[in-house]
């Protein structure tokens, strides 16, 4: 046996009692839609799959040598995609199909077992039990926009109100950010308007998606309207308001953030670490003619230039560096990116921001004034 898998007895005993041949509904599931992404099957309404007629099965054809050959590049690809594969399930598939594509080569499997890794991703991300639940809803998801574009219907938890809402929504795409997967949808959101709202996906509380036809009567009419205009929200209206600013958050209004940072720090931590983040660094002349512009409020102008011109004042050294950028104030990513930065990181502008720091940090600063020690 271990001349066949590259694993001695002792290594097959313990990942034959992980189950790994186990078939949920799931996994059927994500093998129906790949058979019909080859086209050995056709996707069907509502979930359903239809055996293709024998004339149009496709024709696989084979690999060459050089496809099939082991490489160190293969092996680190392998790593790496079983590290990320909780992102996108279908990945599953890729990884089987690299691994069977070397299934030949008794040596790479055997070096596969007895090499050591190399690459480690550390992802954060939910419970096992979770994360099966989740997959659920992504699979369902996927399917969906397979099949076409409907409407679903779910019960969502609000984590800050402690209560559940029933929302009717247009899915669009997804995302991956801070060890959750977000589902960003058009429709009534969870305080009954017509917006959009990203929904986490361990906050679905329906123990499956409600898919409605178009000829539902529950689907409201502003809906209803974009899809007879063809108007109906894409992904690509979704990146192009990403890019507009920082958050994931793109529904909500872009305003400008004002961050101070020691030089030292910055050069380490933000310059070269978060160019994705349209960080812009700004001369104290600049950062003045910036909120000139674009602070139109004239008390908070007034307010964030005294600001900026005392802390100048007090670094005669340029110790201390600014940085711009547009921000959608109130989504939590950006929370917590700025938590991370703390102590260093000064939130200048937007005040409404500044001050949700100042009342965290007093607050996390009372925790460690209180008692003895």
């Amino acid at each position: 046996m271990e001349s066949l898998t590259g694993m001695n007895s002792e290594i097959l005993r313990q990942e034959m009692a992980k189950a790994p041949f186990s078939t949920v509904h799931r996994s059927i599931r994500q093998d129906l839609s790949l058979l019909a992404q080859l086209q050995w099957l056709r996707a069907g309404e509502r979930g359903l799959f239809i055996r293709q007629p024998e004339a149009k099965l496709p024709h696989p054809g084979g690999l060459s040598k050089a496809e099939l050959e082991p490489s160190s590049q293969s092996r680190d690809l392998y790593w790496l995609l079983q590290e990320i594969a909780f992102l996108q399930p279908n990945l599953s598939r890729v990884i089987n199909t690299l691994w069977e594509h070397h299934s030949a080569a008794r040596e790479w499997q055997a070096e596969h077992t007895r090499n050591t890794q190399r690459l480690f991703l550390h992802l954060d991300f939910l419970s096992e039990e979770i994360a099966e639940q989740v997959e659920d809803y992504q699979a369902g998801l996927e399917e969906l926009w397979q099949q076409g574009d409907r409407p679903i219907r779910f019960i969502y938890q609000l984590a800050q109100a402690k209560r559940q809402v029933k929302v009717l929504v247009y899915p669009v795409c997804l995302h991956y950010a801070r060890r959750a997967k977000y589902l960003s949808a058009y429709g009534i959101d969870p305080y009954g308007q017509e917006n959009w709202h990203n929904y986490r996906l361990d906050r679905i509380r329906s123990s499956q998606l409600d898919v409605l036809d178009w000829q539902h009567p529950d689907i409201p009419d502003f809906l209803l309207k974009l899809k007879q205009q063809n108007q109906l929200p894409t992904p690509e209206e979704v990146r192009e308001k990403l890019e507009e600013a920082w958050g994931l958050d793109f529904y909500r209004p872009a305003q400008l953030l004002i961050l101070r940072f020691p030089a030292d720090f910055a050069r380490w931590y933000v310059t070269e670490k978060f160019n994705r983040l349209k960080l812009e660094k700004l001369s104290y002349p600049q950062l003045v003619k910036r909120i000139r512009k674009e602070i139109l409020d004239s008390q908070e102008q007034q307010t964030l230039l005294e600001l900026v011109h005392q802390r100048q004042s007090s670094d005669s050294n340029n110790n201390y560096v600014y940085f711009c950028a547009q921000v959608r104030v109130g989504d939590i990513n950006v929370t917590m990116r700025l938590r991370d930065w703390r102590p260093q990181g000064e939130v200048i502008a937007p005040l409404q921001l500044r001050e949700q720091m100042k009342r965290e940090a007093l607050t996390e600063l009372a925790h460690y004034q209180n008692g003895s020690n």
